[in-house]
């Protein structure tokens, strides 16, 4: 799929999540700088500094449930970026709980889960299927590394990542029900 569309069904899968939340929650707002100030956010898209990163991979959202706020992050894809999840470990790290909204492409499908939750597949199982010679490196903490220290490898971004293991997440049923309500 294109990059522009990647980022079309992303968009449109966040306005779901928010819209999702809005139907569960007591009260729900968007977060972060992509949306309030995404000039600045272009500025600092290769910064690897933690501040950057923080500012960065941000959750989408707050929601403020009857156990108190909860951020959420909607993620229309199966495979999860060291960057984001660092970050929202990190959030976790100082108390704040993050869920991750995950949308499955096939079957059309919507789970949910905390973060500190989230189990993924071994890389080693993810690139298994391809000739070794088109295998995307694998690092010493089991995220799959395109890049391999020498540009691009492939047509993808080449940042780090990891597959979710849908084993560790929660099927939502009555997603799209809940959001047309």
């Amino acid at each position: 799929m294109a990059f522009e569309q990647r980022i079309e069904v992303a968009q449109a899968f966040e306005q779901d999540v928010e819209s999702f939340c809005k139907n569960k929650f007591v009260s729900v707002a968007k977060n972060g700088t992509e949306h309030t100030h995404p000039e600045f956010v272009d500025k600092i898209r290769r910064n690897t500094d933690r501040g950057s990163k923080l500012v960065r991979f941000a959750p989408d959202g707050v929601a403020l449930t009857v156990r108190g706020v909860v951020h959420w992050e909607a993620k229309a894809s199966e495979y999860l970026e060291k960057d984001a999840y660092e970050t929202y470990m990190a959030y976790f790290g100082m108390g704040a709980r993050v869920m991750l909204f995950v949308r499955r492409r096939n079957p059309l499908a919507v789970y949910w889960q905390y973060v500190e939750r989230v189990g993924f597949i071994p890389s080693v199982d993810v690139v298994a299927p391809y000739a070794p010679h088109k295998r995307h490196p694998i690092d010493a903490e089991d995220w799959i590394c395109p890049r391999n220290g020498h540009g691009f490898a492939g047509a993808g971004s080449g940042t780090p990542y990891k597959q979710i293991d849908f084993e560790s997440m929660k099927l939502i049923p009555d997603f799209y029900a809940a959001v047309a309500a």
